[in-house]
C-alpha cells in the first residue's frame, strides 16, 4: 500500500517551516515568460487541446511537460472543478485555497513506477526533474536548455485503499491543474504560470 506524506512534514522537520495563514499574503501574478508546456499523448499521437479542453479514450495516456524556466510543477488531479474553475477566471490559488500553504506536495515513489495519477483534494503531485536518476517521470530528455518529460498514466490512484485502472474508471471527467509559484509556505508567494484543463473520457 502506498504511503504519502506531505511535504509540508518535510518543510518543518527540515527547514523548521510553519505553515501558518497569516505568512501567505499575496504579492503578484508575474506574466509573460513560459517556464513550462503541457501536452497529451495517446497510442503515440498528440492529443488536441482546444479553449482548455481534451478528449482522451478511456485508457492510458502519458502527461508530457517540457521544463524551460523550472524543473518542477505542483499538479492537481480531482473530481472536482473547484481549482479548475479559479484558474479557469484568472484567480490566483491563494484566493482559491486559504491558507493557500494546503495546496502542498505529497511525496510519492521516484520516476512513477506504478503509471499513476493521484486524486489529492487540496494537495497536489509535486512533478519535478533533478536528474535522469531522479525525478517523477517515467521518460525524460534533456534537449538543450529544455527538459522533456513524460509521466505515464495506466491508473487513477483515489485513495489509499483504491487503485483504479484507467479502463475501469467509473467517472467521464477530470480536472488538471499545474502551477509554477514561488514556494508557498512562504511570506508573500508569487504565481508565474499555472495551466489548468478538463479531460473528458469519451466512450
Amino acid at each position: 500500500m502506498k504511503k504519502l506524506i506531505f511535504l509540508s512534514l518535510f518543510m518543518f522537520l527540515f527547514y523548521g517551516v510553519s505553515l501558518t495563514a497569516d505568512k501567505n499574503q499575496p504579492v503578484e501574478i508575474k506574466k509573460g515568460k513560459n517556464h513550462f508546456q503541457v501536452w497529451f499523448e495517446q497510442s503515440g499521437q498528440k492529443v488536441a487541446v482546444k479553449n482548455h479542453l481534451v478528449y482522451l479514450k478511456k485508457k492510458p495516456f502519458k502527461i508530457c511537460i517540457a521544463f524551460t524556466g523550472t524543473k518542477a510543477v505542483l499538479a492537481n488531479f480531482s473530481l472536482d472543478p473547484f481549482i479548475y474553475d479559479g484558474f479557469f477566471r484568472k484567480k490566483p490559488i491563494w484566493d482559491i485555497i486559504q491558507p493557500v500553504a494546503q495546496f502542498m506536495g505529497v511525496a510519492e515513489y521516484n520516476k512513477n513506477p506504478n503509471n499513476d495519477i493521484m486524486l489529492t483534494g487540496k494537495n497536489a503531485q509535486y512533478l519535478y526533474y533533478d536528474s535522469p536518476e531522479e525525478n517523477r517521470f517515467n521518460e525524460t530528455e534533456v534537449d538543450g536548455d529544455t527538459v522533456i518529460c513524460k509521466r505515464w498514466v495506466e491508473n487513477i490512484f483515489a485513495s489509499a485503499d483504491e487503485v483504479i485502472p484507467v479502463g475501469k474508471f467509473i467517472g467521464d471527467t477530470l480536472f488538471a491543474v499545474f502551477l509554477y509559484a514561488s514556494p508557498l509556505y512562504e511570506d508573500n508567494p508569487v504565481e508565474y504560470q499555472k495551466e489548468y484543463f478538463k479531460i473528458v473520457f469519451e466512450k
